[in-house]
């Protein structure tokens, strides 16, 4: 197994893979981050007028600014996944512990523990909205005049989308489930998780068949995903790729300031991205924050000193990791149905009432999700407990679970 240990690791990248409390903390604030991103990106979507139909002052400067980085979330989301999987899939190989049912049963659990609530109560927000408010743009996606991107909700409410969406084939044969648009990303992931390990076995030492089997599912999911998911999953690979890049001694001697340099260049580059690099395709600019977020995890991986993990800074990053996914998968529907509810202007100018109204929309959905997130994201270990007794009944002797957790939105 040594060889196949030195292929997936090498000789020094196996130390580097034990996170400290430190590097986990980390991590979790940058999930949690990016999570209350996503967040005030859509509370300002879905209930502020467009940047162009503003008056531009610096305080609409700041405003508008400040809630523009939902995408770039998204981005952060497919590095921190890439990092975190692929280091659980590589450890387990690595150590000989690797199984493909115990690695379906961890990303199901992980998974479907959120998922399949979030599209229930999707349904839910969608049928109520739809009853109680049935002519409201939000829902019937009628033309207003103003700038918009309403759509039919009822329409994407079928039977054969919430199966799709269940199977992780959003934006890629139905679209996202009812008015929950942010589950396009999750078939990214789920796909992502899938073609990995198959590029693995397939590339490193091991059976013909093994490896033969390995690359045609890889070429058929590949295939069935189609170029719209393929063109991000090298940026789901920066993250695993941080595994293999060489230490820096200069990083070690100082790595709490250049950590907060990188942290500098990061807010830059998204700053760039939405201003002097606006016109260049969105694809390239996601390239380019996913590369410096990249840049920022491989300094990470460099503190190696131990954080208060009962400071509040602490506290609040492991409270928002915790319910990270279950934001992400449920805020959307409610931000929709109240939108309808609350009535006034379809748009909202900013103003302190509608900047406070805006603050207080955030903490009902963060009390929301902490709400949904107890009674499912929390309890995904007890899931894969017993999922695993369920579809694997005998495990290989020392064999581990393929956990994973705190990747990104799922």
């Amino acid at each position: 197994m040594m060889d196949l240990r030195e292929a997936l690791l090498g000789r020094r990248a196996a130390s580097r893979m034990c996170l400290t409390r430190t590097q986990s903390l980390w991590f979790d604030a940058m999930r949690g981050l990016a999570a209350v991103a996503v967040l005030v990106y859509h509370i300002r979507y879905r209930f502020f007028a467009d940047w162009s139909e503003v008056p531009h002052s610096a305080s609409t400067l700041f405003f508008y600014t400040l809630t523009s980085f939902g995408h770039d979330a998204v981005m952060v989301f497919f590095v921190l996944s890439g990092a975190l999987i692929s280091r659980s899939v590589i450890r387990a190989g690595a150590s000989g512990r690797w199984s493909w049912l115990e690695y379906a049963a961890a990303r199901s659990s992980r998974l479907y523990v959120v998922l399949l609530p979030g599209l229930l109560l999707t349904l839910a927000w969608d049928m109520a909205g739809l009853t109680l408010f049935p002519g409201h743009p939000v829902y019937t996606g009628h033309a207003t005049g103003a700038w918009h991107d309403f759509f039919d909700v009822r329409a994407h409410l079928g039977v054969d989308i919430f199966t799709g969406n269940a199977l992780f084939l959003q934006a890629i044969l139905v679209p996202t489930f009812g008015s929950n648009t942010p589950l396009w990303s999750l078939s990214f992931e789920f796909w992502y998780y899938v073609l990995f390990p198959m590029l693995c076995w397939a590339a490193l030492p091991g059976t013909a068949t093994t490896r033969v089997l390995c690359a045609a599912g890889a070429l058929a999911a590949g295939a069935l995903v189609g170029i719209t998911v393929l063109e991000y999953f090298p940026l789901w690979l920066m993250g695993a790729g941080v595994w293999f890049l060489p230490m820096s001694r200069l990083v070690e001697r100082h790595p709490e300031e250049i950590l907060t340099a990188a942290l500098v260049v990061l807010a830059a580059t998204l700053l760039a991205c939405h201003s002097a690099l606006g016109s260049f395709p969105v694809v390239w600019r996601d390239y380019l924050i996913g590369g410096v977020f990249t840049a920022v995890v491989w300094v990470i991986l460099h503190l190696r000193g131990e954080s208060n993990q009962d400071g509040i800074a602490s506290r609040a990053a492991k409270l928002l990791a915790g319910q990270s996914y279950t934001l992400y998968v449920v805020h959307v529907p409610l931000l929709v149905f109240l939108r309808a509810a609350l009535g006034g202007p379809l748009q909202w100018q900013l103003s302190p009432a509608t900047a406070a109204m805006a603050a207080g929309l955030g903490v009902l959905c963060l009390v929301y999700s902490y709400g949904i997130a107890q009674l499912t994201e929390a309890r995904t270990e007890l899931v894969r407990q017993r999922l695993r007794r369920w579809i694997v009944p005998v495990a290989p002797t020392g064999a581990v679970g393929i956990v994973g957790g705190g990747e990104g939105p799922a």
